[in-house]
């Protein structure tokens, strides 16, 4: 995705190797914190990530640990200039509970790698625009479900690979371990049976894995290109849904109501 970058640099007063010089290290933050990272908004990261590309292209040879010290000192920047109420994010919201920002274990892995944050909110943002602009229904459970997941794992592979992240298979298992901590942190909803509840992990799980096959060919392919062979996988049933075909539009406390959730192959039902 090309981005115009200029813009964002000029609004922020500084180029990236700029960045760390002009911080005031007085008596705000100078590390990242849990609340830090928590009060990023959608522009924060959208900003940040276009940084980072547009440095990654100007700096081949950049290495993680600059391009990570560049989104720290982004974050920070950006927290010290705001100094307003924390609300939380909820980058990636699976429908199946309000937006209460990410879990801790996404929340870690964001310090620990600061600058792989962009890459997974914009490929998760992406994932969910773009299943929403393709189906009418089936958000949860359904093929509209399976086709955000697979989207955000395949688009999340080639972000890392164009931000030099690892060679293929480095960035299929640094995507493994981002979408993984966001399953296995996700909280259990309320009115939802522990059965349920593993079902509905063991699909995104096995949708979220299908997306980084996807991704291990289409590493660095366009978009385009990207969406065009997850939109295969799930017309073609090598995903998987919950919800039946009569269940496509089944509202969440109607599919709560339905003790036993299984596993099906995914097809065409509730696209646009």
């Amino acid at each position: 995705m090309t981005m115009l970058l200029l813009v964002v640099l000029m609004f922020f007063s500084f180029n990236t190797q700029g960045f760390a010089k002009e911080i005031n290290r007085g008596e705000v933050q100078t590390k990242l914190t849990d609340e830090i990272i928590l009060s990023l908004t959608e522009d924060d990261l959208d900003n940040i990530y276009n940084i980072l590309v547009d440095y990654k292209e100007n700096n081949p040879d950049v290495t993680e640990e600059e391009l990570d010290k560049i989104a720290t000192e982004f974050y920070i920047e950006t927290y010290n200039k705001k100094q307003i109420d924390i609300k939380p994010l909820g980058y990636y919201d699976d429908l199946l509970e309000s937006s209460t920002g990410m879990n801790s274990q996404e929340v870690a892995l964001s310090k620990q790698y600061p600058s792989d944050l962009p890459a997974v909110y914009t490929s998760s943002k992406m994932a969910n625009n773009e299943a929403g602009s393709r189906y009418s229904s089936g958000a949860y459970l359904g093929n509209q479900d399976a086709f955000r997941h697979t989207a955000w794992n395949a688009l999340l592979v080639q972000r890392f690979y164009r931000l030099g992240k690892g060679s293929v298979s480095q960035v299929i298992a640094k995507t493994k371990m981002w979408t993984d901590a966001h399953e296995n942190g996700a909280t259990k909803p309320d009115g939802l049976s522990s059965s349920q509840f593993a079902e509905d992990k063991r699909m995104d799980l096995l949708n979220n894995a299908a997306g980084r096959v996807i991704g291990e060919t289409y590493y660095d392919s366009s978009e385009a290109s990207i969406l065009t062979r997850v939109q295969y996988y799930v017309d073609n049933g090598w995903c998987q849904r919950i919800k039946t075909d009569s269940q496509m539009g089944y509202s969440f406390d109607q599919m709560k109501a339905i003790s036993t959730w299984t596993l099906r192959s995914t097809n065409t039902v509730g696209k646009k």
